[in-house]
């Protein structure tokens, strides 16, 4: 196992734990809305977490999958994706940070996730910027992640997807899942977005894996 599937490992392990205790700020209600079985395979209990705020433009939902969780409504907008790092004992919680990979260079920000008091940091990419990094993912790809140097140590990390996810399907279908959720859950209703791009990166695997979704109602 090469050292970062273990940190992945790690990390997976200690934002479950975190979720479980993380009450969104201004929140009134939530709702989860699991991945059906039959989709892939190995799901991996993938589900959708919804929250209501006091206003629609305040909505949102996430997606989590080994150390990636996809973002829709409220300040996150269309799309976005974090890149979960460690807590701000190891990664700084500000500053410019991104992958670079196949000529592209996909640039985010550094951030905390929920608020400061959870200690934990993330590099977040958005709308545009996230497609591209998610495409990505569908093939082996080599990452250059870059973000600040923290307390004097060089905080960048160089990859293979197969580092990262370890169910390449899961990919598909959290994104497919997590845009046909949202679009019935928040104010951004294209459940679609970004259906081109995923095509081109992968059309036989993407084709398929959506084709299961039209036997069934994400929210049900």
């Amino acid at each position: 196992m090469s050292m970062l599937r273990k940190k992945v490992k790690i990390l997976t392990i200690s934002l479950s734990l975190l979720f479980l205790n993380f009450t969104p700020i201004n929140t009134l209600s939530a709702a989860t809305f699991y991945l059906k079985d039959n989709i892939i395979d190995n799901s991996a209990g993938l589900k959708t977490e919804c929250f209501t705020s006091n206003s629609q433009s305040g909505d949102y939902c996430k997606t989590y999958f080994f150390s990636l969780t996809l973002f829709t409504g409220g300040k996150f907008g269309q799309l976005s994706v974090g890149h979960w790092r460690g807590t701000d004992d190891y990664d700084s919680n500000n500053g410019k940070c991104g992958f670079k990979f196949n000529g592209k260079n996909a640039r985010g920000e550094m951030g905390y996730i929920g608020s400061s008091s959870s200690k934990f940091t993330a590099c977040y990419l958005s709308n545009d910027t996230a497609l591209t990094f998610i495409s990505a993912l569908l093939t082996e790809t080599r990452f250059d992640f870059y973000a600040p140097n923290h307390k004097g140590k060089v905080r960048g990390e160089n990859f293979y997807t197969s580092d990262l996810i370890s169910i390449p399907d899961i990919v598909i279908a959290g994104f497919i899942h997590h845009l046909a959720v949202s679009a019935k859950r928040t104010s951004y209703s294209n459940a679609y977005f970004g259906h081109t791009m995923m095509v081109k990166a992968s059309p036989w695997k993407f084709a398929k894996i959506l084709a299961k979704f039209k036997y069934y109602d994400v929210i049900d």
